[in-house]
């Protein structure tokens, strides 16, 4: 987990997962499995699909 910073260093609230499931029901699945997230703590989760266009040094698309 990636936390966000004000350019001051200080915390700015919130946080990013990068993971690479082989389905959206698997990111869920994950994410339901963070104790913040069973704790309630997380205002809102938004799965975001992205595609690797750089990787190894290589172009992918």
């Amino acid at each position: 987990m990636e936390t966000k910073l004000h350019d001051d260093g200080s915390d700015l609230g919130g946080g990013l997962y990068l993971v690479d499931p082989d389905t959206r029901e698997a990111a869920q699945a994950f994410i339901e499995a963070d104790p913040f997230f069973q704790a309630g703590l997380f205002d809102r989760v938004n799965i975001v699909r992205w595609r690797k266009v750089w990787l190894a040094g290589r172009w992918c698309l």
